[in-house]
């Protein structure tokens, strides 16, 4: 089954998402095996191409990690105590108390979230931990912003998927089911070409609808733009994304 959003499939972007995504720092896992009491398994929700279940498989004896994207699951990045498989975030066959973990990345917002808090209160076992987190808009330089920024916030504005708002308040709006932990700042840094950075923006599901229903690639007429603000598309830079990272635990019995 291929997943498919307010007419954006993932699906067919899978190639894209594996290559231009960016991975999270590997200080985020470690945090996280830290907060754990066990580190056996581990589920990670909407895997995508498997950037997150990579991470916890440093640190958990088995890995599950699930997509409803059969296309993004064939690109996932393979290990030997990581089993991807087709399936919901809202329903699974997992035991109830079996997870010690469940892991969420850029994903939440597309789930029926009632639903998924509730088989994440029935799968984790007493002292588990659930952690979600998203990255916020790059960030390069005051110049090359500024071009983004317009372009997600000007262009792009009427092609994002309502969801995406969610996201954007980092899930605020939500009722979690356990109560939150404060957690620290992270930050993914990578050094990237111009043709990198294009690559990353034409992987947004805007840019895809953008596309579908204009019959234009947006990036393309910023193009010129962006070459300018970069000023030498010839030298790498600094690409930041700050995350937001939200944990709870279920209580002891």
């Amino acid at each position: 089954m291929d997943t498919v959003y307010k007419g954006f499939n993932f699906s067919s972007n899978a190639e894209n998402y594996r290559r231009y995504r960016p991975d999270y720092p590997d200080q985020l896992y470690h945090y996280l095996a830290m907060l754990s009491d066990h580190h056996e398994n581990a589920w990670d929700v909407a895997t995508g191409s498997g950037q997150a279940a990579i991470g916890l498989a440093q640190h958990f004896t088995k890995v599950y990690a699930s997509d409803i994207s059969t296309r993004q699951l064939n690109n996932a990045h393979q290990r030997k105590n990581i089993k991807y498989f087709v399936g919901s975030a809202e329903q699974c066959k997992f035991p109830d108390e079996s997870m010690d973990i469940i892991t969420v990345a850029q994903a939440l917002h597309w789930f029926d979230v009632d639903k998924f808090f509730s088989e994440a209160k029935r799968i984790l076992r007493p002292g588990g931990i659930l952690a979600v987190w998203n990255y916020q808009l790059l960030e390069i330089n005051l110049e090359v912003d500024a071009v983004i920024r317009h372009l997600y916030d000007q262009v792009l504005a009427d092609y994002w998927p309502i969801q995406r708002k969610s996201l954007e308040n980092n899930f605020a709006d939500y009722q979690f089911p356990f109560k939150t932990i404060p957690t620290p700042d992270f930050t993914v840094e990578k050094t990237w070409t111009f043709d990198q950075v294009i690559g990353y923006l034409n992987s947004w599901s805007a840019t895809q609808n953008y596309i579908q229903q204009e019959h234009k690639n947006p990036i393309s007429q910023l193009s010129q733009k962006l070459i300018f603000a970069w000023c030498d598309t010839n030298h790498m830079k600094k690409v930041r994304w700050p995350i937001k990272l939200t944990v709870c635990r279920k209580p002891e019995s």
